[in-house]
């Protein structure tokens, strides 16, 4: 079977995962309706352009 066979598209977001400098944070969360994980996520937001740690 060839890529084309199986309509492959590649995925941005996993190819810049997938460098060794990518300026991207993963974050995988349980439920983001619970609110400490709702302040984690916003806590990542903007960083690093907001000098905070994530």
């Amino acid at each position: 079977m060839l890529v084309a066979d199986l309509r492959y598209v590649p995925n941005a977001h996993a190819q810049l995962l997938a460098r060794p400098q990518r300026g991207v944070v993963g974050v995988v969360v349980h439920d983001d309706s619970d609110p400490c994980f709702a302040e984690v996520t916003r806590g990542c937001n903007g960083w690093p352009s907001n000098g905070a740690g994530c």
